[in-house]
């Protein structure tokens, strides 16, 4: 009977201790698992956060986009209205070049009704003193300028122009002549051009 009771206890003995270690086993288990949920918790919201910096990151670089393609248009726009000026200003140009080589051819030919049709309502033609009667719109001074002599015919260069308001163009012309020598300078002339339903002649006077 005392041998039973031992074994007897022993076996109890034997049967806490293995449900202790059980019990380790599982408090064990119930941390590990708690950390693990911290640690996923943990690596979510940096991720959350990661992701909200790239996001904007990307709203800030798509905003750059449409504002570079903007600007690109913003420049193919002003390059394409800079080309269209530049070309009808040398429209311009050659068109104010052509009346007045008809204006000159005029005056050397004594030709005034067709001189006539050239010129702005100030300016009148004095068919006695082949001259015209210039009325300047700016001084309001009535002057004279007789015809351009052209014995022989010059060579004429073009020095400046300026365009004001799509209405008045001015041009600076230097003049030569062919001699011997070569080119001798003949002085400037300055003419003025007015928009009445078509470019006429307001003004014209030397220049040195």
């Amino acid at each position: 009977m005392k041998k039973s009771n031992l074994f007897a206890f022993i076996g109890c003995v034997f049967l806490i201790l293995a449900a202790c270690n059980d019990n380790e086993k599982g408090s064990t288990e119930k941390i590990d698992e708690s950390d693990d949920l911290s640690t996923l918790v943990s690596t979510n919201k940096k991720l959350t956060e990661q992701l909200e910096d790239e996001r904007q990151k990307i709203e800030e670089l798509e905003e750059e986009n449409r504002r570079l393609k903007n600007d690109i248009l913003t420049y193919k726009q002003q390059a394409i209205e800079t080309e269209e000026q530049h070309e009808d200003e040398l429209a311009l140009r050659v068109e104010i070049e052509e009346k007045l080589l008809d204006i000159f051819e005029y005056m050397h030919e004594r030709n005034h009704d067709d001189l006539q049709t050239m010129l702005a309502s100030n300016v009148t033609i004095d068919h006695e003193l082949e001259a015209l009667n210039i009325m300047e719109h700016d001084s309001g001074i009535d002057r004279t300028m007789h015809y351009l002599q052209f014995d022989p015919v010059p060579y004429i260069a073009q020095r400046g122009f300026s365009l004001v308001d799509d209405t008045h163009y001015t041009s600076d012309y230097a003049m030569y002549t062919l001699t011997d020598d070569g080119f001798q300078y003949d002085g400037g002339v300055e003419v003025v051009f007015s928009f009445e339903e078509e470019w006429k002649l307001s003004s014209i006077r030397y220049v040195q």
